[in-house]
């Protein structure tokens, strides 16, 4: 047979309660030093990228600007060098809006249709006069 504890179940039940709430306690400061933790370096990271596309941006447009100075210096005109190094940014755009144009229009007849019926419901419905 077992031996029982000379303890008594109300004590032991007490015991239990206090070292599971103590454990419990200290796993939520843990979670907390481990969560605290990692936003910060989510934080420092998003802080991060967020400089290197501001300055990549800046980059980008202190490129154009030089291209254009040097352009300039080439033809002698700084109106016609930005012109000249803005057209291949006009191209794309022109391209890209043509095919969001097309995309759009492509998909208009779906939407006609629907139209078209809602108009006939709305014929159905409508007393005659």
């Amino acid at each position: 047979m077992q031996d029982r504890p000379s303890e008594s179940t109300a004590a032991l039940i007490a015991m239990v309660l206090r070292d599971g709430g103590t454990l419990l306690g200290r796993t939520l400061a843990l979670a907390r030093i481990e969560i605290d933790g990692n936003v910060r370096a989510l934080v420092g990271l998003f802080a991060i990228l967020g400089t290197i596309v501001v300055l990549l941006i800046s980059a980008f447009f202190v490129f154009l600007d030089a291209l254009v100075k040097a352009v300039a210096v080439l033809i002698g005109s700084e109106a016609v060098a930005a012109c000249l190094v803005a057209s291949p940014f006009v191209i794309v755009t022109i391209v890209l809006a043509t095919i969001g144009v097309r995309r759009i229009v492509r998909g208009t007849p779906m939407a006609k249709r629907g139209a078209d019926r809602l108009k006939a419901d709305l014929r159905s419905i409508r007393p005659s006069r």
